[in-house]
C-alpha cells in the first residue's frame, strides 16, 4: 500500500538515502530540513568526506524519481510544524522524525550546545506530537533514537523497551527500561505565578501568546535575555505541589520542578544548577533573585506628529520631534510620578524644594519656558506648587498613559540600556519615594500596580531586586541594593522556621510553564521575583505518554551506530549521501576509515574494550521500512533495538585496518585517554534484537566480512572523488571534553 510520508531531517546521513528508497517505492513524501547538520559540521571546520550534491539538486533528483516534496522548515516551532501538516489535504499516514541534534560529542561542547541539542530534540518531538494529534491522529510515528539511552554497562541483558521486575516478591506491570515518567506536567507553576515579557510586562503564563518573548539568564553573562518560547505547557493538575516562601521568594510548584539553587552564596553562578524542589528539602540553599547585565537598545525618543487646528478652519501637521532619550528619561520620570495633563499643558507637581530646580532644568530641556504654579497659604505667603509648560502635540501623547491608578512605562522605554533606566528610576524615587541614609534600600509608591510593576522591571534591569507589597491605598515598591542579588533560605527540618519556608500543599487547577533555550526563567508570585527553571523532559517520555494518553500511535527505535555509505538507490542514481568524520559527527567506524585513508593513527579511547552495537546505512533503511509498512495498533508505543553486530573498539580498528591494507594503506592504533565519560574497559554488552527478526527481517550485513566489504566501499569511492586534505586536519585528537 502507498502512503504518505512526512521525513524530518530528509538531507541527513539518513534521511536523503530514506527519501530515495521510499520515492522509488512509490510512496508520495514530503521532506522537511533546515540544513542545520551542513552548516553544524562547517563550525567544525569539517565538511563530508564524501561530495554530496547540494539541497537543491537532491530536491531535483527526487522530485525525478516519483512524488516528492520539500520545505526549508524546522520543526522547533509548534507554528511551522502545525504549517507542514496543514499544508496537505490528506493526513500523513507516517511521520519519520529524523530531525535530531544526533552527536553526544556536540552536545558536551558548550553550554549553548547543550542547550540547542534539548531545544531541537525535544521540542521537535513536542511539536510532531501535537500536530499528529490535531492534524493526522492515525498517523504512525517513526523516531530513531539511540542505543546510547540505555547504560552500555548496566550489567544485563538489555530489553526492547520493556521489562519487568521483581521487588519484594512483587512481579512488577511491564516499564520502560530503565525509566517511564507519570505526565507531561512535571515540572510546572500554579496559576498565580507569572512571568516577565519584552513588551507587555509581568503576564500570567496562561495569557502567554506566541508572540511574546520572556526574561531569560544566560549564566555565563549574568546577563537578562528576552527570548521566544520554544513550547508553553498548560495542564489539569490534582495532587502535591511545594510552597518555597519567605520575605523575597513566593514558589508555587510541582514537586519535579527545578529551581535554580547554589548551596555556597557567594559561588560564580556558572557553577549554580537546576535541582528538582523536592531534593532541597533539609537543605540550605540560595536562590538568584538579581541579575548583573542588561543590555537594551538605545534609541532615542520621538514625539508623534499630530495635527493641531489653526483658527476656525484651518489645520496644520505638527512634524515628529527628536528627543535625546536620557532627556526624554527624565522628563518621564517626573511625569509619570508627578505629572499630569490639563488642556494643552504638562503639570508637573512637587512640594520639595530640593527637587525644584531639576524639574525645571527638565522642562526647559523640551524647549518650553516653564510656568510656576503656586497656592496662598494662610500666613499670607505663598508656596510653590509645581511648574507647566504650554506643549499640545506633547500632550496629546501623554494622554494615554493614564492618570492615578492606571499609570504605566511603555516597553519602548523600559528596554532601554541600563543607564538611561537608571535616570528614569532615579527621577521617578525623587517623585514618589525615598533612600534608607545608605541608599541600599529604597521604597516607591503608586496607586497604579501596573506602574509599581514597571518600576519592579526596571529595577532589576539596573541590577536591584524588588519586591511589590500593598500599603495602605497604594503598593509599594521595595528596592534593594543587594551586591550578589540572591537570597538564602533554609529548609532543614530541624530549623524552627523551616515549616514556613517549605510546605508541601494540596493543589487541584491548572498548572503552567514554558520551554525556553537558556533554560532559566524570570517568574514572579506575590509581587516576588526570583529566577527558576523551565520545563524539560526527554522524547522518548514524551512519545510514550502520548500514546497512552492521546491514542497515538509510535515506534521509538533505539539505533546502533551507523556505518557506511551504500545504498541500491543511491548507486543507481549516482547520489551519495554525506560521510562526515570530525569528532562530534563522525561515527566511530566511519572516522577509523578517514584516518586510515590519510594513513593517520586509528585512535582508540582507553583500553579499546568497551562494546557497542552497529549496523550499515543499508540495513538501517531497510528497517525503517519494515516500520513503515508493519505500523503499530492505535495507542501501542513500541520500542525496538536496531543493530546487528556487537564489537569492541579494537575489533573496529582491526577490521578498518584489515580492509585498508587492500588498497595499499597501513595505518597505526593509537590509544588515547577518552574525552567522555564512559567506561573502556571489558564489559557485558548483550542488547536484545528479537522484533525485528519477528517480522521478517534478514540483515545484509551482520559479520566482520560484511563490515569489511562496505569499508572496501567507501575506499573505491574515495578513490574516484579524494577528500579533501584538508579534513586531516579535524581527525586529530579530539577537544570536545565531557568532564
Amino acid at each position: 500500500m502507498k502512503k504518505t510520508v512526512l521525513v524530518t531531517g530528509c538531507d541527513g546521513y539518513i534521511g536523503f538515502p530514506l527519501c530515495l528508497k521510499l520515492v522509488k517505492d512509490g510512496h508520495f513524501v514530503v521532506g522537511v530540513d533546515n540544513f542545520s547538520r551542513r552548516e553544524n559540521v562547517k563550525s567544525m571546520g569539517s565538511d563530508s568526506a564524501i561530495k554530496i550534491h547540494s539541497p537543491q539538486e537532491r530536491t531535483e533528483i527526487l522530485k525525478s524519481l516519483g512524488n516528492y516534496s520539500f520545505h526549508n522548515y524546522s520543526v522547533d516551532s509548534p507554528f511551522t510544524t502545525n504549517t507542514i501538516f496543514k499544508t496537505y489535504t490528506k493526513p500523513f499516514d507516517t511521520v519519520i522524525n529524523l530531525a535530531q541534534q544526533p552527536s553526544a560529542p556536540w552536545s558536551h561542547k558548550s553550554h549553548f550546545h547543550t542547550l540547542s541539542t534539548i531545544n531541537n530534540n525535544v521540542n521537535g518531538v513536542i511539536n510532531l506530537l501535537y500536530a499528529i494529534k490535531k492534524f493526522a491522529p492515525n498517523a504512525h510515528l517513526i523516531h530513531i533514537g539511540t542505543m546510547g539511552e540505555y547504560d552500555p554497562t548496566v550489567n544485563v541483558p538489555i530489553p526492547e523497551g520493556f521489562f519487568r521486575f521483581i521487588r519484594k516478591f512483587r512481579l512488577s506491570n511491564k516499564s520502560l527500561f530503565p525509566r517511564r515518567p507519570g505526565s507531561f506536567y512535571h515540572a510546572c507553576y500554579d496559576k498565580d505565578t507569572e512571568i516577565l515579557t519584552e513588551k507587555r510586562g509581568w503576564v500570567h503564563f496562561k495569557d502567554l501568546t506566541p508572540k511574546d518573548k520572556v526574561a531569560t539568564l544566560d549564566i555565563h553573562k549574568d546577563e537578562l535575555v528576552f527570548q521566544q518560547p520554544t513550547n508553553t505547557f498548560e495542564y489539569d493538575y490534582q495532587g502535591e505541589m511545594i510552597s518555597i516562601t519567605n520575605r523575597s521568594v513566593d514558589l508555587l510548584i510541582t514537586p519535579n520542578h527545578r529551581v535554580f539553587e547554589y548551596s555556597n552564596y557567594t559561588a560564580p553562578i556558572t557553577r549554580w544548577r537546576l535541582t528538582e524542589a523536592q531534593d532541597i528539602y533539609g537543605k540550605c540553599r540560595t536562590m538568584k533573585r538579581g541579575v548583573s547585565n542588561w543590555e537594551g537598545v538605545r534609541e532615542d525618543f520621538i514625539l508623534p506628529s499630530t495635527i493641531q487646528r489653526t483658527g476656525l478652519y484651518g489645520t496644520k501637521t505638527m512634524p515628529p520631534i527628536k528627543i535625546p532619550i536620557l532627556k526624554w528619561a527624565k522628563f518621564f520620570g517626573w511625569y509619570i510620578t508627578e505629572g499630569h495633563c490639563y488642556k494643552n499643558s504638562v503639570v508637573i507637581s512637587q512640594d520639595a524644594i530640593e527637587n525644584h530646580e531639576d524639574i525645571i532644568n527638565c522642562l526647559k530641556s523640551l524647549d518650553r519656558k516653564p510656568q510656576t504654579s503656586r497656592i496662598n497659604l494662610p500666613d499670607g505667603t505663598k508656596k510653590i506648587k509645581g511648574f507647566s509648560i504650554k506643549h499640545r502635540q506633547l500632550t496629546e501623547y501623554l494622554k494615554q498613559f493614564g492618570l492615578s491608578g492606571d499609570k504605566f512605562i511603555p516597553s519602548f522605554l523600559k528596554n532601554q540600556p541600563k543607564d538611561v533606566l537608571q535616570v528614569l528610576l532615579d527621577t521617578a524615587i525623587k517623585g514618589d519615594g525615598h533612600n534608607s541614609p545608605d541608599r541600599t534600600n529604597t521604597a516607591y509608591y503608586s496607586k497604579s500596580y501596573r506602574l509599581a510593576s514597571d518600576i519592579q522591571e526596571i529595577a532589576i534591569k539596573c541590577g536591584y531586586t524588588a519586591t511589590i507589597g500593598p500599603n495602605g491605598d497604594c503598593y509599594v515598591v521595595s528596592i534593594t541594593k543587594n551586591k550578589t542579588g540572591k537570597t538564602q533560605f533554609i529548609t532543614s527540618p530541624a530549623h524552627k522556621t523551616s515549616h514556613k519556608l517549605y510546605n508541601k500543599v494540596p493543589y487541584t487547577g491548572k498548572v503552567y510553564c514554558c520551554e525556553v533555550p537558556n533554560s532559566v526563567i524570570l517568574v514572579r508570585r506575590n509581587g516576588k521575583h526570583v529566577w527558576s527553571g523551565n520545563s524539560k523532559v526527554a522524547s522518548t517520555y514524551y512519545i510514550d505518554l502520548a500514546c497512552r494518553t492521546w491514542g497515538l500511535r509510535a515506534t521509538d527505535i533505539m539505533q546502533g551506530i551507523v556505518f557506511g555509505a551504500w545504498t541500491r538507490e543511491s548507486d543507481d542514481h549516482n547520489t551519495h549521501t554525506r560521510l562526515d568524520i570530525d569528532e562530534a559527527f563522525g561515527t566511530v567506524l566511519n572516522r577509523f576509515i578517514l584516518q586510515a585513508y590519510f594513513q593517520q593513527p586509528l585512535t582508540i579511547f582507553g583500553s579499546g574494550d568497551h562494546q557497542r552495537g552497529f549496523l550499515s546505512l543499508y540495513d538501517s533503511i531497510q528497517c525503517l521500512n519494515i516500520a513503515l509498512l508493519n505500523p503499530p495498533k492505535e495507542s501501542e508505543y513500541r520500542t525496538w533495538n536496531q543493530l546487528f553486530l556487537t564489537l569492541t573498539m579494537n575489533q573496529v580498528a582491526d577490521i578498518v585496518v584489515d580492509a585498508a591494507e587492500y588498497f595499499g594503506h597501513n595505518p597505526d592504533i593509537k590509544y588515547i585517554p577518552s574525552p567522555r565519560t564512559e567506561h573502556t574497559n571489558e564489559h557485558y554488552y548483550n542488547p536484545e534484537t528479537k522484533i525485528l527478526k519477528s517480522l521478517g527481517y534478514i540483515p545484509n550485513c551482520d559479520t566482520k566480512e560484511a563490515i569489511r566489504d562496505e569499508i572496501w566501499h567507501i575506499f573505491d569511492i574515495l578513490k574516484v572523488h579524494p577528500p579533501d586534505a584538508n579534513l586531516i586536519n579535524v581527525i586529530q585528537n579530539p577537544q570536545i571534553k565531557w568532564r
